[in-house]
């Protein structure tokens, strides 16, 4: 109920959005203060600084929110948030931290690894965060992909064919298969290997 009237409070002021984010924001904090452990008020309130532009305060939540409703959906939001502000030291802090906490979190690993890879142009990190992952969950095919992907990259094509197939036996029983058969795939056809 709580996130619905804020949701009614944001949107529903639509002649004046400035007068809808202060109600909404009220009923964001009697929320907190009656729910302080919900991970799903804490991010609602994140979700509408940041989409207001108000990244401070989006901030200054995310840190309330690892303390008090830690989970690592928080942490992911929270990395998120900072390799859109550009600070790419911030999001890794955030991704070893997190990792420490949730290792099983896989969207820490790629995440971590893809702003390597992307916002660093480090593609030996970013497949070192790629191999973490694959240890801590190995039923997670994108970690998998990236991960041979990385490989690629780096002219060990070879190396990424073995990762993929690897993969593969891993989960054969598993229904995230059929998307590193196409990884695999394609992975040929972009070598020429069209047999």
């Amino acid at each position: 109920f709580w996130l619905m009237a804020a949701k009614h409070a944001w949107k529903g002021m639509g002649e004046d959005p400035r007068r809808g984010i202060a109600s909404a924001r009220i009923v964001l904090e009697s929320a907190c203060t009656a729910n302080p452990n919900s991970e799903a008020i804490w991010l609602a309130g994140v979700k509408l600084e940041w989409e207001s532009d108000e990244i401070l305060r989006a901030r200054a939540l995310l840190s309330k929110a690892r303390v008090a409703a830690p989970s690592s959906r928080v942490w992911m939001k929270s990395m998120l948030l900072e390799r859109e502000q550009g600070d790419v030291e911030t999001v890794l802090k955030f991704a070893e931290e997190g990792m420490k906490v949730y290792p099983k979190a896989h969207k820490l690993y790629l995440i971590a690894g893809q702003t390597c890879e992307h916002d660093q142009n480090d593609t030996r990190k970013a497949m070192a965060y790629y191999l973490r992952g694959t240890q801590h969950c190995p039923e997670c095919a994108p970690l998998w992909i990236h991960f041979a992907s990385s490989e690629e990259n780096l002219g060990l094509t070879s190396k990424a064919r073995a990762t993929l197939e690897t993969a593969r036996v891993r989960m054969r029983d598993l229904q995230n298969e059929d998307s590193l058969w196409l990884a695999s795939s394609r992975l040929e056809r972009r070598t020429g290997n069209l047999e």
